[in-house]
């Protein structure tokens, strides 16, 4: 396979400001690390700041289509490309990659970096380095990244796209069906409107309330529910890359969003461990993310959330989950010196506990809605699986592109 230098393939490579802005609810996006999702520009959870802030961070240069944003740590080698009339201004830990378009598409150097030949180079990286893995400008020039002629890049492009269309589709149903739980936590919890006993909205129907909330139900913190669990971090001689016997899968926040590069650790009795159903809460990066769906050992940079009472689990995950919940945890990890969450962060959360009977009830809807979502992510992985296959064969050019 033959290969080049990114930085031959780029007429810019552009580091993003070091500094943190004034946030803004509205104005003019800025790309964080967390808004790139397995190849996608996510429009969720965004930051703002004002025209001033954004004149400043884009005084380098101003992101436009076709450029690539690739994250330099947390997750290390998460891109995205700018989608077109797209005003945006990056984050910090972001650099922003503008290729030569007279020697490479943009899309074909998109999914030539998110192969597993290229990230097997960035996660290689940093094999014995801190926690945070850091992608310096100098090592992310120097990149080796697969090339073939730029007509055979425009084909390739065109093939991959179709599968990044049907993840796309899997994303939006994602999408929705996480929308549908909220609403009913919100219709549930919010505005109490739960099943009465017959079976009718609670409060539309004249439920008896207590001090604000439902009779007979509660106030109590959250940690008289819950065990905060941090995880462990072993050293990163003894990742590998393959599973084999002996070893466990190695659960770092990168992967709830890109598991084009897995790591495995060898099984001891040091290692945190987790199942798909665990409630497991990011504590760097995007701290306060709420995340499930993948069974290992996890990393220092998460922490489970051990429910003490089965019945109480998935009421504690949309808690958790709730918009306000998530930028209370957020924003006091900005405010840390480590800029990490801890238990006492959680201290401060209190919680209206609801009757048995209803969280039996609710514990069953949303028990669904979490298989639901682990179905769809499991096709995902499948047509992932197949574009990572298909796309090193199509470059070197094992498969043949009619013309």
């Amino acid at each position: 396979m033959e290969t080049v230098k990114l930085e031959e393939l780029c007429s810019d490579i552009v580091d993003c400001p070091h500094s943190t802005p004034n946030w803004l609810d509205s104005g003019i996006p800025v790309i964080r690390n967390y808004n790139i999702v397995n190849g996608i520009l996510s429009s969720e959870e965004l930051s703002y700041v004002d025209e001033e802030t954004y004149l400043e961070r884009t005084r380098r240069a101003v992101p436009q289509h076709g450029d690539l944003i690739i994250s330099r740590e947390a997750p290390m080698g998460a891109i995205c490309i700018v989608p077109k009339n797209y005003k945006c201004c990056l984050g910090q830990r972001l650099v922003l990659l503008r290729p030569d378009e007279k020697l490479c598409n943009p899309y074909y150097l998109l999914y030539a970096i998110q192969s597993e030949f290229v990230q097997k180079q960035i996660n290689a990286i940093d094999a014995t380095g801190s926690i945070v893995s850091n992608l310096n400008i100098s090592d992310l020039k120097k990149l080796n990244i697969p090339i073939c002629d730029r007509i055979r890049q425009d084909k390739i492009a065109e093939i991959i796209k179709k599968y990044d269309y049907s993840i796309e589709l899997i994303d939006n149903e994602i999408k929705l069906v996480n929308e549908f739980s909220k609403k009913l936590y919100s219709y549930w919890f919010h505005q109490f409107n739960f099943p009465n006993e017959c079976n009718r909205p609670y409060k539309i129907y004249g439920g008896q309330f207590e001090n604000g909330i439902p009779y007979k139900w509660k106030k109590k913190n959250i940690l008289d529910e819950i065990i905060w669990s941090g995880g462990a971090q072993p050293p990163k001689s003894t990742f590998i890359n393959e599973m084999k016997d002996g070893y466990v899968r190695f659960i770092q926040n990168r992967d709830y969003t890109n598991e084009n590069y897995l790591t495995y650790i060898p099984i001891a009795k040091n290692n945190k461990i987790c199942d798909e159903y665990d409630i497991m809460m990011d504590k760097y990066g995007d701290a306060g993310k709420i995340r499930f769906g993948i069974a290992g050992a996890y990393n220092v940079a998460l922490s489970k959330i051990e429910v003490k009472r089965k019945e109480i689990q998935e009421y504690i995950r949309s808690y958790l989950n709730d918009d306000n919940i998530y930028s209370y945890l957020h924003n006091a990890s900005m405010a840390s010196t480590r800029a990490s969450l801890s238990e006492e962060n959680l201290s401060f959360l209190n919680l209206i506990i609801p009757t048995d009977e209803v969280l039996k009830k609710y514990n069953l809807i949303q028990k669904r809605y979490i298989n639901k979502i682990m179905e769809l992510r499991k096709n995902k992985k499948s047509i992932l699986g197949l574009k990572n296959t298909i796309l090193p064969m199509l470059i070197n050019g094992q498969i043949k592109i009619e013309e």
